[in-house]
């Protein structure tokens, strides 16, 4: 949201006036924050790891191998195939579609394997039929998400410059972001792209500021506020004179 800080006072000073409307919003981000896993199994066909985070089965993510003594860290494109949640830790099974080097990742398994993976140890074994024998190891690896990901919001306010939105998911000043409000009472939502002004840590949630860069339908956005700030207005004007007969 736009903001600009007086000479008089040091406050800041907005440049649009917050609205409080009911409206939903969503926005699409790309996480590009590596986190820590563990490597528990691994074959050429997929791998089984423990994480902190649950992850989506629309989400591609890539983990980063790290590299024994001399060479380049093994990368491993996956997919989730399945999850098992529990009190400290989320089990995932991922289906691998890339890997940046095969013999890379058999020495990997011949280096660092404590042996095969027994099919009856494995969650969901029944529903599973592995083309690659797996092999157990321990190892700390790293790993992001690919790609765009969209999160739901809530907006706390909203003017012609910029929003205040809630987040579940912690994004940081500077992020761009792509924003989808749904107003009540109207037909389709107003898409426009934004930064992240600032954050704040409120609870388990994230409250931050965003800057529109852009907007689909933007006149359309501005007839909207406008009918809300005079339906505000009248509101107002009706409270305050019955108000003063009451008084």
């Amino acid at each position: 949201m736009d903001r600009k800080t007086s000479a008089k006072t040091g406050k800041e000073r907005r440049r649009y006036e917050r609205l409080y409307i009911p409206a939903e919003a969503a926005c699409t981000i790309a996480d590009k924050r590596m986190k820590t896993a563990k490597l528990l199994n691994i074959s050429e066909g997929g791998l089984m790891a423990e994480t902190e985070d649950l992850i989506g089965k629309e989400e591609r993510i890539e983990f980063v191998v790290p590299a024994e003594k001399r060479g380049r860290p093994l990368l491993i494109g996956a997919r989730l195939a399945w999850f098992k949640k529990s009190k400290t830790a989320n089990l995932l099974g991922f289906q691998a579609y890339k890997i940046s080097s095969k013999r890379e990742l058999a020495r990997l398994m011949l280096d660092r394997s404590s042996g095969f993976v027994q099919e009856k140890q494995q969650p969901f074994a029944s529903h599973e039929r592995r083309k690659h024998a797996r092999l157990r190891v321990l190892i700390t690896v790293k790993y992001r998400t690919i790609g765009i990901k969209k999160i739901d919001a809530g907006l706390l306010n909203i003017s012609g410059g910029g929003a205040g939105l809630s987040l579940g998911v912690k994004i940081s000043p500077g992020d761009e972001v792509g924003v989808e409000i749904r107003v009540e009472g109207e037909a389709k939502p107003f898409i426009a792209r934004a930064r992240t002004k600032w954050v704040k840590k409120v609870g388990d949630m994230y409250h931050c500021g965003i800057e529109f860069l852009s907007m689909k339908n933007r006149e359309g956005f501005a007839g909207l506020l406008c009918d809300r700030m005079l339906g505000m207005s009248l509101d107002a004007a009706v409270e305050g004179s019955a108000r003063k007969r009451s008084g």
